[in-house]
């Protein structure tokens, strides 16, 4: 048993190691500028103060788990000093390592990057002799450095222990005061800060705006005002999107554009049977049926965020910190579109009021407060109300998200539980590989029905208004769910990125295009990529604020890229590759079982461009 004496100064050890690992990561935290960012001197200081903190945390936690048994370990400190020394060494050349890959692709290193960089045989980074040296007389300085934190830890003296402690003190306190700064930048979106908490590697921020409002400490005005806010004018924003400012052309005769989401549609609902007035409106003469086309995400944030964008999900965050709006929207508010929203669930969670129509002005954020289905019929009825008041002489916008499906509900009577067995409630907690899917399904298949309705009024509603002739209609969903389709226990959404949960209908009815239906595999990407050019008259490349092409092109990707909450994955023909919440590279068949095969796809290098091509340089 080790004495409390010994115990202390094995603490001082690893204390002492931790501050002068944060010290020198500030440092090799340089690297991550390149010199043209055009930041405040606060948040060159918000940064370095995270920077500092938040690896000293990181290390302090570190050498406490790896190295204070063994230094412990028989009151011999020997073992526990050697791996000191390792545990620092791969943490500093991990740092630098990010700051070289954040520099390049604008994202920090994880796994799968470490993969992709070693075993990708020149793909992603190609390693040229000079540039091997280069990294062995990088890796032998930063042993060196290791090595000198190791003795310092270990040096005595009460003046370099006190030092020590103070500077920890003086390190964690900046680490909480930069989490308590972000928790009240979040919700006022405070550019300066939430955009350099975005460089710091390893960074977890506090969130706490309901405890803020709660207190008030924050009030509800300031959050209004937020949501108005636009990237201002000191570039502070981290994102350059779309790359070149948007170029549109007058329309003579611009038409009105109606996005009609149903949240949670699967692509397999559209048929006669289930979906009536959906697959009717898909037969007309002007409309048209994409019948494999998939969201570019398993969840409702990356699902709308990318037909919104064009672009990966991954963008959402600095999108989010920015408050940089869509480039739909910002194509929309250049062409003078009247713009509405009407969804049955908040547009502020997630947070669409300050991503995709940020600094839109009169969003209706809250839907009516009416219980289950009745929001979805309020939705459609403010819809119409806002129409009826619009000018005349003016193109509008509407954006419709309905909710019933998500939450599987239809009225249960004799006329709409058209599909039977059906589960009269649904107690998730029950569900397990062996539960029987089709009660639960033909649920699920009678919202769908119902839902059908809701579609249905508004095709009504346009005819009725006559116009038909002058509105593109668009029917999509933002993700689709599973019921254990793959018989791997999956149920809902956000769990895979198999066909059940990112495969949705794609019905677009355009006055004067005829009909063109597509079977060829597209995605939401090519929505912006479709809308911005031949609706809204934008003559930029697509590649300014795209990853899609045209949904009417002959010829499309082998591949789109899908996000979820942490992962990111690239959906190929017969395999997805998976970049999963812990940075890992992995391969699975559609039907999401792990492939042996595991050879890294040769588009890997376009992939990582795209995933980084919208940030400021």
């Amino acid at each position: 048993m080790q004495n409390a004496s010994n115990r202390k100064k094995n603490a001082v050890f690893i204390l002492k190691a931790a501050v002068a690992a944060a010290l020198i990561s500030l440092v090799i935290g340089l690297n991550y500028f390149t010199g043209t960012e055009n930041w405040t001197a606060q948040q060159y200081a918000y940064f370095y103060t995270y920077l500092a903190g938040n690896t000293f945390v990181l290390y302090l936690v570190g050498l406490g788990i790896l190295v204070w048994p063994l230094l412990c370990w028989r009151g011999k400190g020997g073992a526990g000093k050697v791996a000191a020394f390792f545990v620092l060494w791969l943490g500093l050349v991990l740092l630098t390592a990010d700051t070289f890959v954040f520099q390049q692709f604008r994202m920090h290193l994880n796994l799968a990057m470490l993969e992709m960089t070693l075993l990708g045989g020149g793909q992603i980074v190609k390693f040229s002799a000079a540039m091997q040296w280069q990294i062995a007389f990088m890796a032998v300085g930063l042993g060196g450095a290791a090595a000198f934190i190791v003795w310092l830890a270990g040096v005595g003296g009460g003046y370099v222990t006190r030092a020590a402690v103070t500077a920890a003190g003086v390190l964690g306190l900046g680490w909480i005061a930069v989490n308590v700064l972000y928790a009240v930048a979040f919700p006022v979106n405070n550019t300066v800060i939430l955009t350099a908490a975005q460089r710091v590697p390893m960074a977890s921020p506090l969130r706490m705006t309901r405890f803020l409002l709660k207190t008030g400490l924050i009030t509800r005005e300031a959050l209004e005002e937020a949501k108005a806010q636009r990237v201002n004018a000191s570039g502070s924003s981290a994102l350059q999107y779309p790359l070149q400012p948007l170029q549109c052309r007058k329309e003579t005769a611009p038409k009105n554009l109606v996005f009609l989401f149903v949240d949670s549609l699967r692509g397999d609902m559209l048929t006669p049977d289930i979906m009536p007035n959906l697959w009717t409106l898909s037969q007309e003469r002007d409309s048209s049926r994409f019948s494999r086309y998939f969201s570019g995400g398993n969840c409702t944030r990356t699902g709308i965020f990318s037909a919104f964008y064009g672009i990966p999900s991954s963008y959402w965050q600095a999108a989010l910190a920015s408050g940089t709006p869509s480039v739909l929207v910002q194509a929309l508010q250049k062409q003078n579109y009247q713009i509405g929203t009407f969804t049955s669930t908040t547009l502020a969670m997630p947070e669409f009021d300050r991503t995709v129509f940020a600094g839109v002005k009169g969003l209706r954020v809250l839907p009516k407060a009416y219980p289950g289905l009745d929001r979805d019929a309020a939705s459609i009825k403010d819809f119409k109300s806002w129409q009826q008041r619009l000018r005349k002489d003016r193109p509008f916008f509407g954006f419709l998200f309905l909710d019933m499906v998500h939450g599987v509900e239809f009225p249960q009577d004799e006329a709409h539980t058209v599909f039977k067995p059906s589960l009269e409630t649904v107690n998730q907690l029950k569900l397990n590989a062996d539960t029987d899917p089709v009660p639960y399904f033909n649920r699920y298949k009678n919202s769908a029905h119902f839902a059908d309705e809701r579609i249905g009024a508004v095709v009504d509603y346009l005819k009725a208004a006559r116009l038909w002739d002058n509105t593109i209609l668009l029917v999509s969903a933002d993700h689709g769910d599973e019921f254990n389709d793959n018989g791997l226990n999956y149920w809902g959404h956000n769990g895979n990125f198999t066909a059940a949960q990112i495969q949705v209908p794609l019905v677009i009815h355009w006055p004067g295009r005829g009909k063109q239906d597509s079977d060829r595999r597209t995605s939401s990407a090519d929505l912006t990529a479709t809308l911005v050019p031949e609706v809204l008259g934008c003559t930029n490349p697509t590649t300014d604020y795209s990853t899609g092409t045209s949904l009417f092109a002959k010829d499309g990707r082998t591949w789109f890229h899908a996000g979820s909450y942490a992962q990111n994955a690239f959906v190929e023909e017969n395999r997805i590759v998976l970049i999963n919440s812990l940075g890992m590279l992995e391969y699975s068949d559609q039907r999401a079982r792990p492939l042996k095969e595991k050879r890294l796809p040769p588009y890997m290098g376009q992939a990582l461009e795209e995933m980084g091509r919208w940030y400021k340089r």
